[in-house]
């Protein structure tokens, strides 16, 4: 989309056309953090516990990684694979197609307060999927084994059974002093 200064050329003080560009830019960037903001929000279901919602983006990281990972068997064998390796099917559209979705349990994990380091794990995890996932006939191969998505799942689910939220950190005030 693209966005079209309105102040520009319609001030003949240039300090006034400054400010009101600078006005209009903080607004557009404003409205633009506001759009980042409520996509995160909308990763997980409000009006619920902490904890609820923890175990529900766990759910959810587990049942996104077997609908990319695990949908599908090949007849005969233990192989499985899932959209992620039938989309990366498709040259070059594919595989950004399916990095970018890979990139859902990250804001997740984000939106849950992960560590920098869970979330460097992660976006290694789908950056390397992405990576050799776009070399011709191999990537697909090595989509079929590599399964970026049941990692980061069982990375957040170990993560979130190892931790405690926000909501269930003890409060340090109104505690008794010894």
């Amino acid at each position: 989309m693209l966005v079209t200064n309105p102040f520009v050329g319609r001030e003949k003080n240039p300090s006034r056309a400054v400010v009101c560009f600078e006005l209009w830019s903080s607004s557009v960037r404003n409205t633009a953090m506001q759009n980042i903001r409520s996509f995160a929000a909308a990763a997980l279901p409000f009006g619920k516990s902490k904890t609820r919602r923890r175990e529900e983006a766990v759910e959810q990281a587990r049942q996104f990684a077997t609908l990319l990972d695990d949908a599908f068997r090949i007849p005969g064998t233990n192989i499985r694979f899932g959209w992620d390796t039938v989309i990366g099917l498709v040259p070059g559209v594919g595989d950004a197609a399916t990095t970018i979705v890979g990139l859902v349990p990250l804001l997740t994990a984000w939106k849950l307060g992960a560590s920098r380091w869970l979330l460097f794990r992660m976006l290694a995890n789908v950056g390397v999927d992405a990576t050799f996932g776009a070399i011709p006939v191999v990537g697909d191969v090595f989509d079929l084994f590599y399964r970026a998505n049941r990692r980061n799942a069982r990375l957040l689910e170990r993560h979130l059974a190892t931790t405690r939220g926000p909501a269930e950190t003890p409060s340090p005030i109104g505690r008794a002093r010894s």
